[in-house]
């Protein structure tokens, strides 16, 4: 919880990208589909903090000139001081119109993010099973929690051989679920899925 950071809207800060400003954020808390992997939290914790960004330039400090939005976990991303406070007021002095064209910015569409489920379909049915999956995560999952999408699949597709979308058990597994949700729309914190997409993969015992 420690690794948490604070940032506000319009914070400056440095990102694996560069050197951004903060457009957004929303916390997540600790979920049971996945309390596995953070073994140091409890169930209902905050674990993230995921940050909507815009990119005013790179290291090198060439301001960006398109697809200036992406998404970070705070724990990755560092206050603007020293060196890139420098780069920053560098890229306004040298660049005003890009500099002009960023301050613009605004987010106009949904910031998306996916979480991947591998799971074990019957391989005589696998690109059927696909399919029958695809139709529901297109027609029925939206603005749903994560049990909610896993009930709907499970109880509508017999041909899932996996007890749940979390693969806990030894079958390997030759299908991918992909659940996509809008970063900055969380519900209670919790994970809140509006689609997704469901492949076929490579399974070397088929």
């Amino acid at each position: 919880m420690d690794n948490i950071r604070e940032f506000e809207l319009n914070d400056w800060l440095v990102t694996e990208d560069g050197v951004c400003q903060v457009l957004g954020s929303q916390k997540y808390v600790v979920e049971p589909f996945f309390q596995k992997e953070y073994p140091s939290y409890g169930l209902g914790d905050e674990f993230e903090n995921k940050l909507v960004c815009k990119i005013l330039c790179g290291f090198d400090g060439k301001p960006r000139k398109s697809r200036y939005i992406n998404h970070y976990s705070s724990k990755w991303c560092e206050p603007l001081g020293g060196k890139y406070l420098i780069l920053r007021d560098k890229v306004q002095s040298k660049y005003p119109e890009q500099y002009k064209k960023f301050t613009l910015v605004k987010i106009k569409k949904p910031v998306l993010a996916n979480v991947d489920f591998p799971i074990r379909v019957l391989p005589h049915r696998k690109q059927s099973t696909v399919d029958q999956i695809n139709h529901l995560l297109a027609t029925e999952v939206n603005e749903l929690n994560f049990e909610n999408v896993e009930n709907l699949i499970l109880k509508n597709i017999a041909s899932i051989e996996s007890s749940s979308l979390v693969n806990r058990g030894n079958l390997q597994t030759n299908a991918l679920i992909s659940l996509t949700y809008d970063v900055l729309r969380a519900k209670d914190k919790k994970f809140c899925f509006i689609g997704g997409k469901a492949f076929s993969v490579y399974c070397g015992g088929e």
